[in-house]
């Protein structure tokens, strides 16, 4: 990615394509803040 080590192991990467639906990137809007606050209670990086 082109970044420090640590800024890359703290990173959410997302790769989205023409075929990705509107209904599938809601339902990750709606769980991603969830998602983060886990990881960042396991994360060395947080």
């Amino acid at each position: 990615m082109g970044v420090d080590r640590n800024l890359a192991n703290s990173a959410v990467r997302f790769s989205l394509s023409r075929l990705n639906t509107a209904s599938e990137m809601e339902y990750t809007l709606e769980v991603l803040a969830d998602v983060i606050t886990r990881l960042r209670r396991i994360s060395p990086y947080a």
